[in-house]
């Protein structure tokens, strides 16, 4: 198996809740909730087959990993280009990151 870069968490509570979260793990094929560009070698692997407990407590760490405003246009930015291989839209009038 070659190496694949992990996904950066960094902020991904900031685009995706809790129950988000829990239903992803929950989920025997996670690629139905968030397709995967990857090898099938390199998708997300199901955590269905852990305990409810297990799950919840998973997504409510991964709900938890927020960043402050000024940092979500880099983390969106890089999700949205992770997922899709195409450039992030930029906001009309907008071609750099939020000032706040």
């Amino acid at each position: 198996m070659s190496s694949v870069p992990a996904p950066a968490l960094d902020g991904i509570g900031s685009i995706r809740d809790e129950a988000w979260f829990y239903n992803y793990f929950s989920a025997e094929q996670p690629q139905t909730i968030l397709p995967s560009r990857l090898k099938a070698e390199f998708r997300m692997p199901s955590y269905a087959h852990l305990p409810e407990e297990e799950r919840r407590l998973l997504a409510a760490y991964m709900g938890s990993l927020k960043v402050k405003d000024w940092y979500l246009y880099e983390t969106k930015k890089s999700e949205y280009e992770k997922l899709t291989g195409e450039p992030y839209p930029m906001v009309k009038g907008h071609d750099a990151t939020p000032e706040n």
